[in-house]
């Protein structure tokens, strides 16, 4: 069985609010491995301030910076 995006990040976050990788795993008929597959771009690292951001946010927060660098590369010539 395939599952769309929004049905991974269903199950991502129903593992973020608790429920365990076996049950959701047992449930949907997903390999484990997958699973896990699916969580590594949602797991959060800690920042010198204490900010937690996982490495999907991190991504978009890095493509949004360099866009804005280049506005300003552009505004400034």
């Amino acid at each position: 069985m395939k599952f769309v995006t929004e049905e991974k990040h269903q199950l991502v976050a129903r593992y973020h609010n608790g429920e365990s990788a076996t049950n959701i795993c047992i449930e949907t008929g997903v390999a484990r491995s997958t699973f896990y597959t699916w969580l590594k771009p949602y797991k959060a690292t800690h920042t010198d301030t204490g900010y937690r951001v996982s490495a999907a946010e991190f991504i978009k927060m890095k493509q949004h910076l360099e866009k804005l660098e280049q506005k300003i590369e552009v505004l400034q010539k």
